[in-house]
């Protein structure tokens, strides 16, 4: 079985929200209500959480500026001088 993405994940998370709010809307208990209002905010917060520690590690995965001059030899700001040239 392939390992879910955290876009998969994120989905799936959305898709629970829903479905609690589904849940809460057809209940006459006001507690019962409150109790599925309560854990689709669960569901909300984890997915959102989720979509945060994908972009922290996206920017921890970019490159520096000093990776990107050790790779090319020289700095972004002598590349775009060059191409003003």
């Amino acid at each position: 079985m392939d390992t879910p993405t955290t876009s998969d994940e994120v989905r799936e998370c959305l898709r629970q929200a829903g479905d609690c709010v589904q849940q809460a809307a057809s209940q006459a208990d006001p507690k019962l209500r409150q109790d599925f209002l309560i854990i689709g905010a669960c569901w909300l917060k984890l997915s959102y959480e989720l979509l945060q520690r994908l972009a922290n590690f996206s920017k921890s995965k970019a490159p520096s500026r000093h990776d990107r001059v050790t790779a090319t030899g020289r700095s972004d700001q002598t590349s775009i001088l060059s191409a003003q040239f």
